[in-house]
C-alpha cells in the first residue's frame, strides 16, 4: 500500500510537472520564459527543422537568452549558445511596436535565433522618433562586434506595427554608417520585413530614396487591412525606388498576429513563420526558392494592394497620421505625404 501511495504521488508530479511546461508558452507575455534553454528543448523535440524547405519550423539551435532576465540597455538577444555564435551568422533586429514590450514577440524571434541568427530585440516602442530606437541597436550591435566579432554584414531589421515602419529608418542609418565609417552592416544581404507596418517616422522622401537592398510588406487581413491605411505602405513602396520589393499578404483579421509565445506561434500561426522564415532565409542564402514556395495566394502586388484601397474614412489608422496624433507628434515635419502614393511613382517604380 505504501509503495503504491508513493508511486501515484510521483506519477502526479509528473503530469503537474508537465502542465506547467505546457503553459509556458502563450499569447500572455507574463507567462513567456526567459533563457531556459530547457524549455526551448521540450517544445523543440519534434518541431526541428530536418529539411531545409521546412521555412515554418524550427531550426537546429538551442536558444539561448541574453541575459537570462531582465534587459540590457533596453534590448534582449535571442541566440545559439555561445559557442555556436560565429562572426559571419546572420543578424536580425527586431522592433516592437508601439507602446509594446519585446516580452510579447519572445515567439518570433526564439524562433528565429533556431534557425541559427542573432537577433536583438528593441524594447523601445514607446516614441515616433526613430532615432531613439536606433541608438538602442546601434548600442547592441558595438556590444555584439566586441564581445563575439560578428560582422554583420548579413542584416534583416524587422518590425511590427509601429516598429514595422521604424524598420526603414534603422536599416537606411546603418546604411549610413556603412559610408561613414566603412562598416560592413547588411553589405552581403539586407531586408527591411515591416508587419502590418505604419509610418516610416523620421523620415523624408529623400532617405527612402537612398534606401538600398531588399524589402517586404506583409498585411494582415488580405486586401482589407487591419485598419492601417495601406497608403502608407503603398508611399513606402513607391519612395524606396532602389530596392527589391515585395508584397505578402494573410487572411487573418488580427494586427497582433505576430506577437505571443513560441508554442502558440507554432501550433496556430504556421502560416506566418512560413513566410518570415522563407524570406529570411533567401536573403541570407541569395537564394530564391523560399520566396517562390510561399503560396500564391499570400502574394500579392502593388496594383493589387491599390485596387483594393477603399475610402480613407473606412481606416482607424488614417494615412494623415491624425490617429495616435502621429500627425502632429511628428509627421508635419518631414515631407512625404502618405495619402498619395500617386504621387512618388518614379521612373524606377515597379507596380
Amino acid at each position: 500500500m505504501k509503495n503504491t501511495l508513493t508511486l501515484i504521488l510521483v506519477l502526479l508530479s509528473f503530469v503537474i510537472g508537465c502542465e506547467r511546461v505546457n503553459s509556458y508558452y502563450d499569447d500572455n507575455s507574463a507567462n513567456i520564459p526567459h533563457g531556459n534553454s530547457k524549455d526551448y528543448d521540450d517544445i523543440s523535440k519534434n518541431t526541428q527543422n530536418t529539411n531545409s524547405q521546412k521555412y515554418d519550423t524550427l531550426g537546429v539551435y538551442k536558444v539561448k537568452r541574453y541575459p537570462e532576465q531582465g534587459l540590457t540597455d533596453e534590448y534582449v538577444v535571442y541566440a545559439p549558445e555561445e559557442d555556436k555564435i560565429t562572426e559571419d551568422m546572420p543578424v536580425v533586429l527586431f522592433l516592437v511596436g508601439g507602446n509594446s514590450h519585446v516580452s510579447s514577440y519572445t515567439g518570433i524571434m526564439q524562433f528565429l535565433a533556431s534557425k541559427g541568427y542573432y537577433v536583438i530585440g528593441s524594447d523601445h516602442g514607446g516614441s515616433y522618433y526613430s532615432y531613439e530606437t536606433y541608438l538602442v541597436f546601434r548600442a547592441a550591435t558595438n556590444a555584439a562586434r566586441r564581445d563575439y566579432h560578428l560582422k554583420i554584414h548579413k542584416l534583416v531589421v524587422m518590425g511590427h506595427s509601429q516598429g514595422g515602419g521604424q524598420a526603414f529608418y534603422v536599416m537606411k542609418k546603418f546604411q549610413d554608417l556603412n559610408k561613414e565609417l566603412g562598416l560592413e552592416f547588411g553589405t552581403e544581404a539586407s531586408l527591411v520585413l515591416s508587419v502590418d507596418g505604419w509610418f516610416a517616422f523620421t523620415m523624408n522622401q529623400k532617405d527612402l530614396r537612398k534606401l538600398q537592398g531588399n524589402i517586404a510588406f506583409i498585411q494582415m487581413n488580405g486586401l482589407k487591412s487591419t485598419g492601417t491605411d495601406p497608403r502608407i505602405d503603398l508611399t513606402i513602396w513607391n519612395l524606396a525606388d532602389q530596392t527589391d520589393r515585395k508584397f505578402l499578404i494573410l487572411p487573418e483579421n488580427n494586427h497582433s498576429y505576430i506577437s505571443g509565445g513560441l508554442d502558440n506561434l507554432l501550433k496556430n500561426r504556421r502560416d506566418l513563420l512560413y513566410i518570415v522564415g522563407a524570406l529570411t532565409d533567401d536573403v541570407f542564402t541569395g537564394k530564391t526558392e523560399g520566396y517562390e514556395s510561399i503560396p500564391e495566394e499570400n502574394k500579392s502586388s502593388y496594383n493589387e494592394i491599390y485596387n483594393a484601397l477603399r475610402d480613407r474614412s473606412s481606416y482607424s489608422a488614417d494615412c494623415h497620421g491624425n490617429a495616435y496624433n502621429a500627425y502632429e507628434v511628428q509627421l508635419k515635419y518631414y515631407d512625404i505625404n502618405y495619402c498619395t502614393p500617386e504621387e512618388y511613382l518614379g521612373p524606377t517604380s515597379v507596380r
